[in-house]
């Protein structure tokens, strides 16, 4: 089942027009990565998803404009935390958690994981110990829905 159709079941679920071809590209370029086939796919069917408070970053899209929620956050934690560069952030709850997903130099899906990220004495933001919590972005993304469902 395309991330489409599965977006389409859920009511409540916020998704975005498709990301281009060429908008996918200014992605890699900027954060200078390639991006795995699956993110890829997922950028070009839903943009980025937003349940609430929870998302999974990409491209917002509207018929009028287009932002890279995706590149502004990666590039945040980036600077404010030394975010090594294999990794994007998918999901980030300020001065929280993060989900990043980890990908090698020539675009494979290396999997998602989970980090706190904490405020020390200095009011400077840290990253923690890095977590794997799922193999690919499928196996992210198709969890993400069996716990919305479950709520």
């Amino acid at each position: 089942m395309s991330y489409i159709d599965r977006l389409k079941q859920m009511n409540e679920i916020e998704y975005c027009l498709g990301a281009t071809e060429n908008e996918i590209k200014y992605i890699e370029i900027e954060l200078n990565i390639i991006l795995p086939v699956q993110y890829k796919k997922f950028l070009s069917e839903c943009g980025m998803i937003n349940f609430g408070d929870t998302h999974i970053e990409g491209v917002f899209k509207t018929n009028k404009e287009t932002f890279f929620p995706i590149i502004e956050i990666t590039k945040i934690l980036r600077n404010e935390v030394g975010l090594n560069h294999e990794f994007i952030v998918l999901n980030y709850e300020v001065d929280e958690y993060a989900d990043l997903y980890k990908i090698s130099n020539d675009g494979n899906d290396l999997g998602i994981y989970g980090a706190e990220i904490t405020c020390d004495e200095n009011n400077q933001n840290k990253i923690g110990n890095l977590l794997k919590q799922y193999n690919s972005f499928d196996e992210y993304f198709y969890d993400y829905f069996i716990t919305l469902e479950e709520e």
